[in-house]
């Protein structure tokens, strides 16, 4: 993560530091690329012009390829019974109760009423943030 500096000389200072990965995420900042990094050193990006994910610094963690039904849905899954949320299954349908107010989320299949569930109350969470 970016180094807080507070005066233009902290901040060369700093950029004339800076090596390798720390340097690369830095340049990413400052240009605003997106990318993803779970530990300092170790990122990815998504290049949409070729179509591909590049990953740096993989010696430091960890690079699966999983598919949709595995990991992901397991994540969201497990998100929802980190937050303590219900689950009710009657007539063929799954229903969620997200509490703080935002009522139930009904769906086809536990997976779909979690993830569900997870959108309303984050996307709720933040708008609450907001105000």
């Amino acid at each position: 993560m970016p180094k807080k500096v507070k005066t233009p000389k902290e901040q060369l200072d700093h950029i004339l530091t800076l090596e390798g990965s720390e340097l690369a995420m830095e340049f990413m900042n400052a240009s605003q690329i997106s990318y993803v990094s779970p530990s300092a050193g170790f990122f990815a990006i998504a290049e949409q012009n070729t179509n591909e994910i590049l990953i740096f610094g993989a010696e430091r963690g960890t690079v699966r390829k999983v598919l949709l039904t595995d990991d992901f849905l397991l994540y969201a899954f497990n998100a929802v019974q980190s937050a303590d949320l219900g689950f009710k299954a009657s007539n063929g349908k799954v229903k969620c109760h997200i509490g703080d107010g935002l009522g139930k989320i009904s769906a086809n299949s536990y997976f779909e009423a979690a993830m569900k569930a997870l959108i309303l109350a984050n996307t709720e969470f933040n708008h609450r943030l907001k105000k």
